[in-house]
């Protein structure tokens, strides 16, 4: 198991959505012990996020708009996977 420490602090210290982009969202369930829903688009992330006030996104650097990667919290791997691990607009952790 390669468990990361922003995946860590995502999924250990709080129960917010997870969604994935461009990512393997089943894999990211087994290894995380939690749903993950996947979404088609970044944009579809923010929706969610703007709806929910709250959430992360999993997703695959290569895949991240323009812009996005200042929100990013950090860039680790899972299971060999490169992730990039983004928060909700007004999420402070």
């Amino acid at each position: 198991e390669n468990r990361s420490n922003y995946l860590d602090r995502v999924t250990q210290a709080n129960r917010a959505p997870l969604y994935a982009v461009d990512a393997p969202e089943l894999v990211f369930a087994f290894y995380l012990d939690r749903p993950v829903s996947l979404l088609s688009s970044y944009a579809q992330f923010e929706r969610e996020a703007q709806r929910a006030h709250d959430g992360y996104l999993l997703i695959a650097p290569r895949a991240l708009p323009v812009g996005a990667a200042s929100r990013a919290m950090g860039v680790d791997h899972l299971n060999g996977h490169a992730i990039a691990v983004i928060r909700a607009v007004g999420r402070s952790d």
